[in-house]
């Protein structure tokens, strides 16, 4: 019988820590593979030292507020608590006493002060009810104040927020709450409809005039498809309306079903035939009893109290004239009393920051100008879990809602007030004890098996001296334990520690149990925690300790080895000398140790784990660099190439290799043997050597296995980068594993509510995870479910044969263990068969054989599953050590028999264990089971063959030796493979597949194997004991599983599942998976989800169809971050570092917000500084207070487009109010979108909705001295507002003529006959350009003018469209729309650049295609974008750029380096494609990498003029507006070939190739109807194309000018790298320092930065230009504050420069994910040099003498090795001097910046050598040999 509740290892949270890093630990050893066990035990010292790959894990809990007064005793008005007391005893969440800031909301809020509020507490602090019971309130009071005016239709109160996610959360808790029939029913009392509430998103149906055709499509699929289907099932509703998921509705009454009538024609052709009419025009109306308005007909109809959405939809709706009636009735509700005030809530306030802040703040300005109403009438909640001090929250508050601080009207500041606790008692040794000893384990079950966990908690009691609790249920228990914990001594103490605190955990547990030993007071502190959130008070709900536990992991980012064997650093213990040293993690000079030894990066082979470590050497390969630098030289280029060196002390005899001495202090590689004592120690190098390549071994010299399976496969000889997402899966995992379940496991829920949910930054991170997480799972469950299965038919009798027998037992277990596997069609293949075993057997696998049962065939998943079982290299059985096939028992009788009659020597056991080798090579070639489908058996093996099939021999190596064997010889290895070919296989023309049915699996994980010394193979046998069978070499040791560290460093991550279902029985699980992302948030109108919607409802167990599985593991973007709440969830998973403080506290904040178990949120960490900076430093993200939001709401730019906004709503209200109407398809449009765009520039005669009368309205309105809007909204206007010294009045005015003017110049750009737009494919919230005309409607045109507010989305969107064709309800063919994801243009010329990979809902596609956004079903959708491309004109030497227009000079020169200008074609891609419009098969993962640049600033052809403010002593800085940057994607390769190659009809595209460019007839990259007339290729030409677009934004720019004694000349390469290095440097390390500044604390991507070099004016100096921008097109204001507080960013930027330890730059300064490509070029010594000459004026100077010393250490140490003598000197004038024989020169260095041609050293002075040299520090880094042959030249 299966366990279920087995727990292997006890399970408090030390234990939880110790799996996590063990587990990550065990992955990197398996997959990362080393031979040498000194080497092993090496890197396993390394990784279990704390911060290698796991960090001290902390402890936090969230605070826990003092409840306050109950309603009645608060100062507020009687009718507002009695209606709060009524409600409270509902228990519908508000509860009866209130928390104490709740109540000093209430008071502050309806009391005598009146105060607007800003409600600052913590997450679970109820900040919900805090601000919806000041509604209720005010509701209350109206209701019973002032009934006349409580009558009347109007908003009372606008919930604002942020995203739609949070719209749906908020609707959900406000259902709970006023959509409760009996609450309703108090909150109505004094009105004469109940309170009613809506929302009003892109979500909400339908956009435009309601008609009968738009309700049958858009509102009955709803009905259909959802709400009348679940009508009737009970249970599921109940779910839905539990987690207010089901509008508060008579949802049968308001659809009307019964109104349609089935009518019968009366004459006519149809007559007598049925015909249904619907009589929508009597139906959908709101009924009587409805508390929830669900169209935006109802709302617009009748508006409710409360009205909640989001704001970019706010903005629509003050535009649109069909919103109008929402705001007329609410205007006069207002007018109706004076009383009456209007609530604005903007919950997550601190999500309005930076430009989409200012921009939500002007929006409210102009809400109360749309009103009418004082901003005082307004009354203003906000919320926000985290805002700094008091008054920054209140001066935030004041800016953002426009409440002026002179206002008689004030905020007030809520924070919450921590509960007041007991003193806490001492805690005894007893108690400790007690603790120590409590039963964790059954207490875990306690969801599943309430009895254990009762009868542990009855002991503790006991031991306690407590009271034992009565009666066994859930919710008693759960008092019981808070009543007995609260004022428990080690509690207190506990909840007085992490309370709104992180604290690390080994600290806690002393702190907790100060006396006991740290054995006791560990158990005893996971025992109090798991009691802690367990603890529940029954009354409120509130949990004793909610706490959760924050891990940080991270991966190898390589291991670096210093090359001394007997290297004095090394951290593991060994005895003697180990092949190499100490392993780091990052790369250096050279070790600490003793001898100084070289630092390699360390290499192994895949296969064997032979070492190597990985060097670069020059052609003359005397010396071995560590990385491969700059090769850059005074005279000629010296190339290096990267080599792999063979560190091993013997390669195998027969391969090919050349001796090499390698010197362990300086790296020089000598031919000559050298003694031991001299410093040299022995390696191998590869034996061909091609000049220019890479110098690398074709076969393993240890393994001799080949190190390519293919031409151009990248090598298997790899370094130790952990890469993938298999370590986070493995981190994912045992957070399940180690979850106490939340609910009893059954069918439904076979993980028994275990849930992780997992954040990525980044939609294709999330996408990979979705996809990637349940391959990797089902490789380990398929091996544990094999392992079980042949073990279930070992105990009934039958031999575990790889064929249906074993498909049978398969099945057995998946049905013992109610496991799902596979996903689609393979999946219920599965669950049929299984289904039909468990029918008709019962599952009793005995009697199914006895009556022959056989299921169908196995699905294709099974056999690509079963083949890599058998024949994968690293996945198989024998290549994990699980097991190994062998003959069956039949054929090995046979075979023996076979043998005896041939006569052939040999013993029994010799001819398996030849077998078991000769089947072992047959599975290598995937020779296994004919029957299978050359399909598949592709892609389980991973690689194309066009014939599979074996020759059935031995492998090359065996054989050889086989042959040559004295007992032996060719004729006797023939006659053995013919028996075993007639026997083990079927085939024919000498191709050979191994038969199923001869084989047998055998799982043994006991069995002893044997490995050879040479070859390093592990076989389960050996020949004759001592040979072995996969090379033929004869030293063969046995290797004993339980004890071999390599078995189990290299198998224990897979033997362990294994061991854990067959010895102690543990439960498998599969996980399911699903992404959660915006990808998927593309609804069809005609359903009510979104498949987001859908997955979140699985992941909360809610099920809706029958076939639905909950779901385990939710991979999501930051989507989710924000609130959406998914109850008892306990484990949250952060695939990388968030960009910000509060972005991980949000996130880690979605665990444990119940309590009920410890939660744990885990990250792991990518290789990157930002990663890696939280990873060493994980107390600065856990807690540390948030940074303040600030609005600046000064910005010009914003709020011009809000007088535009404001200009063109008023002018449309006022003209339609007027009522000239027209036909009503124009009115609809109107109404919906301002009418068409060309109706505006040159039509509407009729109703004077035009361009003309627009430009007299403003005349008249605003321009005219009299004009009665030009100060009505002056009064709105920011009184900071920065106007250029013009009065408010003056500016509006200004902004309306130029407003003017511009709508003239479009005027010209539209076109004048007019198309109707066709209502149905529009979708209001789609902002994205390039439809039809491009922009058909007018509030589109003026969108995508950039002249509305843009809320800081990008406006260039691109999509990646994936297409299907479809028949339509009338038979016919359609292009559908599956998914179509957008991003902006600049992530998406990367992320979707043609060849790269894109993961959509886990299938996978590889980009091929850009076009425009064109018609679906049109045929040659890229001729538009070739129809206007752009030009590109750069040097394709170095960085310089030249703006393209007004392009007189015709100079073709570059003005910096003298290189050739090159003018390119570039185009703006609109819309990307999959290749072929197909997904790609499983293992195609190919793909083509391409960057777009940073963006680059064009040289304008006349010189600009900028107003300069003095930054330091060389730099100038200005804050320059509306810049043009462009930024390009070049393709694979700079200079002659690069860019891509593009077809100009289609838009097929891919990366061009020089050597075979794209040609001939192609498939486009979308779908599209075929008819007669079209080829089904595209013949279109192919061009080589940049893919690229340029914008425009504000930017702050520096110049710094360099002059003597720097170096200016930019046409000498050297110095024009140099600086370039210099610039890329600071320009990186001014955007870190900006993003990470107080007044800024932005995440680095908010923020480019750039350089470029200016040509030269005047003689002698040189401009520099760096610059850093919004990456938010249009500005967003971040580079102003940035200019503002350049003094502090500058110093900051230097010290960033000069604090590291590095020597160019590392992770932990500069290095990040998005830098990748450029990482070659920084050097924070360089940069640091530069900028400080830049701001203080400090020349770089000479170093004084001994640093001089220390930078020629490494010439030095090569020049003694070649026979010269160093003498230190120490002096200016010689600080070191080189001689040989008797000739001397003295030697000196200094920094690359001053090396001009009059520059003198002081060696020159040197008066005792007969010479003197002096080398420039940049260069002697990156070309260390040049200056050695310079010496010798000197000397010899």
């Amino acid at each position: 019988m299966i366990n279920k509740n087995k727990v292997t290892e006890r399970s408090g949270i030390h234990d939880t820590v110790k799996s996590l890093s063990e587990n990550l630990r065990k992955y990197i050893e398996a997959q990362y593979h080393i031979r040498d066990e000194g080497l092993i035990a090496e890197r396993r010292a390394l990784l279990q030292q704390n911060e290698t790959i796991a960090q001290a894990p902390y402890i936090e809990a969230t605070p826990i507020y003092e409840p306050g007064a109950p309603y009645s005793e608060l100062p507020i008005p009687e009718a507002a608590s009695n209606v709060l007391t009524q409600l409270s005893e509902l228990g519908i969440g508000l509860y009866q006493r209130p928390y104490k800031h709740q109540s000093q909301a209430l008071e502050s809020f309806l009391g005598e002060d009146a105060s607007d509020l800003v409600i600052a507490t913590g997450t679970g602090s109820g900040k919900t009810e805090s601000f919806l019971m000041p509604i209720i309130g005010k509701l209350a009071i109206e209701s019973s104040e002032r009934p006349k005016s409580a009558s009347l239709p109007g908003c009372r109160a606008i919930l604002l927020y942020p995203m739609n996610a949070l719209v749906n959360d908020q609707l959900a808790r406000i259902r709970r709450l006023f959509g409760d029939s009996e609450a309703s029913k108090i909150l109505r009392s004094g009105r004469c409809a109940p309170v009613r509430f809506g929302a009003y998103t892109g979500r909400t149906p339908y956009p435009g005039r309601r008609s009968s055709r738009r309700d049958e499509l858009f509102i009955k699929p709803l009905f259909d498809e959802f709400y009348n289907k679940l009508a009737n099932n009970a249970p599921v509703r109940a779910e839905l309306n539990r987690i207010g998921r089901w509008p508060s509705k008579d949802l049968d009454a308001f659809y009307g079903q019964s109104a349609s009538q089935a009518k019968t024609y009366v004459s006519g052709k149809k007559r007598g035939k049925q015909f249904v009419l619907n009589n929508w025009g009597e139906r959908l109306i709101t009924q009587p009893e409805d508390r929830e308005l669900m169209t935006r007909h109802e709302i617009q109809n009748r508006c409710p109290e409360l009205l909640i959405t989001n704001y970019s939809m706010l903005e629509y709706m003050l535009m649109r004239p069909i919103e109008r009636n929402i705001f007329e009735q609410t205007k006069e509700w207002l007018k109706a009393d004076e009383m009456n005030e209007l609530i604005l809530v903007l919950d997550e306030a601190h999500m309005y920051r930076g430009a989409g802040g200012a921009e939500v703040a002007l929006l409210i300005r102009r809400l109360c100008a749309r009103l009418d109403i004082p901003r005082e009438r307004m009354r203003c909640i906000l919320t926000s879990a985290s805002l700094g001090s008091i008054e920054d929250g209140e001066r935030f508050a004041q800016d953002l809602t426009g409440l002026s601080p002179t206002s008689s009207r004030k905020f007030r500041i809520i924070e919450g007030t921590r509960e007041s606790r007991p003193e806490s008692q001492i805690v005894t040794s007893k108690e400790a004890n007690a603790l120590a000893e409590f039963d964790l384990n059954s207490f875990q079950c306690v969801a599943e098996d309430l009895e254990s966990a009762y009868a542990a908690i009855e002991s503790l009691a006991e031991r306690m001296g407590w009271q034992k609790p009565m009666i066994k249920d859930h919710s008693t228990l759960r008092n019981w334990l808070f009543d007995n914990l609260t004022g428990f001594g080690p509690i207190e103490t506990l909840i007085e520690i992490v309370s709104g605190k992180a604290v690390k955990l080994n600290i806690l547990s002393e702190n907790l149990f100060p006396d006991s030993p740290q054995q006791i007071a560990e158990r005893a502190t996971d025992a109090l925690l798991a009691l802690g959130c367990y603890a529940q008070r029954a009354s409120d709900s509130r949990v004793l300790i909610p706490t959760r536990m924050h891990l940080f992991y991270r991966g190898l980012p390589g291991l670096y080895a210093c090359i001394d064997p007997d290297c004095n650093q090394r951290l593991g213990n060994h005895s003697g000398p180990t092949i190499l040293g100490r392993l780091y993690t990052k790369p250096l000079d050279q070790c600490k140790c003793a001898s100084k030894g070289r630092v390699y990066e360390l290499f192994t082979h895949r296969d064997c784990g032979a070492a190597f470590i990985r060097g670069y050497v020059s052609s003359e390969m005397d010396f071995v660099w560590h990385q491969p630098n700059g090769p850059l030289s005074e005279d000629e280029d010296i190339d290096l190439v990267p080599i792999d060196i063979l560190v091993e002390e013997t390669p195998h005899v027969h391969s090919d290799y050349q001796d090499r001495w390698l010197h362990i202090a300086t790296g020089r590689l000598s031919k000559q043997c050298q003694d031991e004592d001299s410093g040299y120690r022995k390696v191998f190098i590869p034996d061909r050597v091609k000049s220019g390549s890479e110098i690398t071994f074709d076969e393993c010299p240890v393994c001799m296995r080949k190190t390519r399976s293919a031409q151009n496969e990248p090598s298997k000889i790899m370094d130790h980068v952990t890469k993938g997402e298999a370590p986070f899966t493995t981190l994912v995992r045992t957070q399940i594993s180690h979850q106490p379940a939340s609910r009893p496991i059954d069918g439904k829920h076979p993980n028994g509510g275990k849930k992780v949910l997992i954040f990525s930054d980044g939609r294709q991170k999330a996408a990979r995870l979705a996809r990637d997480i349940p391959r990797d799972i089902e490789l380990d469950l398929f091996r544990q479910s094999i392992a079980l299965a042949c073990s279930k038919l070992k105990d009934i009798n039958r031999e575990p044969k790889p064929t249906s027998v074993l498909y049978l037992a398969f099945l057995s277990v998946l049905s013992e263990h109610d496991l799902l596997i596979f996903d689609g069609e393979d999946s219920r293949k599965v669950v049929m068969a299984r289904d039909e075993f468990y029918r008709d057997y019962n599952s009793d696998l005995a009697q199914a054989f006895d009556d022959n049962f056989s299921p169908q065939e196995s699905p294709s998943r099974y056999k690509i599953a079963l083949l890599k079982l058998l024949c994968s290299n690293y996945y198989s059985l024998s290549g994990t050590t699980v097991g190994f096939v062998e003959p069956s028992q039949l054929k090995s009788k046979k075979m023996w028999e076979d043998v005896q009659s041939k006569k052939l020597n040999i013993e029994s056991k010799d001819v398996h264990a030849l077998a078991v080798a000769w089947i072992d090579t047959l599975l290598t070639e995937f020779a296994f089971d004919e029957s299978i489908d050359s399909t598949l058996r592709i892609k389980a093996a991973g690689f194309y063959k066009p014939t599979w099939g074996s020759q059935g021999r031995f492998g090359k190596a065996l054989r050889k030796t086989l042959i040559q064997h004295p007992a032996m010889g060719e004729l006797y290895v023939e006659v053995l493979e013919e028996i075993f070919r007639t026997h083990l296989t079927l085939g024919k023309d000498g191709v050979y597949f191994l038969a199923p049915n001869a084989l047998r699996l055998k799982i043994d994980l006991l069995h002893v194997w044997k490995q050879c010394n040479d070859c390093t193979a592990l076989m389960p046998f050996a020949l004759e004991h001592s040979t072995c069978l996969a090379c033929g070499s004869n030293s063969v040791k046995t290797v004993e599983p339980s004890e071999s560290s390599y078995i189990n460093a290299r198998k224990g991550f897979w033997r362990s599942p294994v061991e854990e279902v067959l010895v102690s029985n543990s439960r498998l699980l599969n996980l399911s998976v699903e992404e959660h992302t915006a990808q998927l948030s593309h609804r069809d109108r005609a359903s009510v989800h979104a498949t987001t919607e859908l997955y979140e409802l699985r992941f909360q167990d809610v099920l809706i169809n029958d076939n639905d599985k909950p779901i385990d593991v939710l991979s999501c973007t930051t989507t989710m971050e924000v609130g959406v709440d998914i109850g008892s969830l306990v484990a949250v998973a952060l695939r990388n570092v968030p960009p910000q403080r509060e972005n991980y506290q949000q996130r880690a904040g979605r665990a444990g917000r119940r309590g009920a178990s410890v939660s744990t949120v885990v990250t792991y960490s990518q290789n990157g500084p930002h990663d890696s900076y939280y990873f060493l430093n994980p107390e600065r993200i856990v807690a540390g207070s948030p940074r303040t939001p600030e609005v600046k709401v000064n910005n010009p730019k914003i709020a011009r487009r809000h007088v535009h906004s404001f200009l063109v709503q008023t002018f449309f209200h006022e003209l339609m109010e007027q009522g000239i109407y027209n036909p009503a398809e124009k009115t609809a449009i109107l109404e919906k979108a301002l009418g068409t765009t060309r109706d505006f520039f040159h039509g509407a005669k009729d109703t004077g909705l035009n361009l003309d009368s627009f430009n007299n309205w403003v005349k008249n309105r605003i321009l005219s001295t009299n004009g009665d809007l030009r100060t009505s909204v002056a009064a709105w206007l920011p009184p900071v507002l920065e106007t250029g010294g013009l009065s408010a009045s003056d500016w509006f005015a200004k902004v309306a003529e130029e407003f003017l003017n511009t709508l003239h110049g479009l005027a010209e750009i539209v076109p004048q006959t007019a198309v109707l737009v066709d209502e149905e494919d529009e979708d209001d919230e789609q902002t994205s350009g390039g439809m039809k005309f491009a922009q058909e409607e007018l509030l589109e045109f003026l969108f995508y003018h950039g002249l509305l507010p843009s809320y800081a989305f990008p406006t260039s969107l691109c999509s990646f469209l994936v297409e299907k064709i479809v028949k339509n309800i009338r038979g016919s063919f359609e292009v559908r729309t599956v998914q179509q994801p957008q991003q902006s243009i600049s992530q998406a010329l990367s992320e979707y650049a043609p060849g790269r990979l894109i993961v959509i809902d886990r299938k996978t596609y590889r980009s091929g295609g850009v076009f425009s956004n064109a018609l679906k079903g049109e045929l040659n959708r890229a001729r538009k974008l070739f129809n206007n491309p752009k030009k590109f004109i750069h040097c394709d030497k170095c960085s310089f750029v030249r703006d393209p227009h007004n392009n007189q000079n015709s100079e073709n020169t570059c003005p910096i380096c003298g290189g050739i200008l090159k003018v390119e074609i570039m185009i703006q891609p609109e819309v990307f494609g999959p290749e072929n419009a197909k997904e790609l098969n499983e293992d195609d993962r190919e793909q083509e990498i391409t960057y777009v640049t940073a963006a680059q600033y064009p040289q304008p052809v006349d010189p600009e003029d900028f107003k300069f403010n003095n930054g330091g002593a060389h730099i100038v800085f200005t804050h320059a507006i509306d810049q043009k940057l462009v930024t390009v994607n070049r393709g694979k390769n700079e200079g002659e070939s690069s860019g891509f190659s593009v077809c100009c009809e289609c838009g097929a595209a891919s990366v061009y190739d020089s050597y075979s460019p794209a040609k001939g007839a192609h498939e486009r990259p979308y779908k599209y109807i075929a008819t007669k007339e079209t080829p089904r290729l595209c013949s279109g030409e192919y061009k080589r194309v940049f893919l690229g677009h340029d914008f425009r934004t504000d930017l702050l720019l520096l110049r710094i000018t360099v002059g003597s004694p720097l170096v200016t000349d930019t046409s000498n390469a050297i110095v024009l790298r140099m600086y370039e290095d210099a610039l890329y440097t600071i320009a990186e390390a001014l955007r870190l320092a900006a993003s990470r500044h107080k007044q800024l604390d932005l995440d680095p991507a908010e923020f480019g930065s750039g350089f470029r070099i200016l040509p030269t004016i005047e003689e002698d100096t040189q401009a520099l230009d760096l610059f850093l921008y919004d990456t938010l097109s249009g500005g967003a204001g971040y580079a102003e504050v940035a200019a503002a507080n350049l003094d502090d960013i500058l110093t900051a930027t230097l010290a960033l420069l000069e604090s590291c330890e590095c020597d160019t730059s590392c992770t932990d300064c500069l290095n990040h994910f998005h830098n990748q490509h450029i990482q070659s070029r920084l050097d924070r010594k360089l940069g640091a040099s530069l900028l400080r000459y830049a701001l203080y004026g400090m020349v770089p100077r000479c170093a004084s003498p001994d640093i001089q010393v220390e930078k020629l250490s490494q010439l030095r140490a090569s020049l003694e090795l070649d026979g010269f003598q160093c003498i230190i000197k120490g002096t200016q004038e010689a600080p070191m001097i080189v001689s040989l024989n008797d000739r001397s020169v003295a030697v000196g260095s200094y920094p690359g910046l001053i090396d001009r041609p009059d520059f003198q050293h002081d060696v020159y002075k040197s008066k005792h050598t007969n010479a003197h040299i002096a080398f420039n520090e940049y260069l002697l880094r990156s070309n260390l040999p040049q200056s050695h042959q310079n010496i010798r030249k000197m000397l010899r």
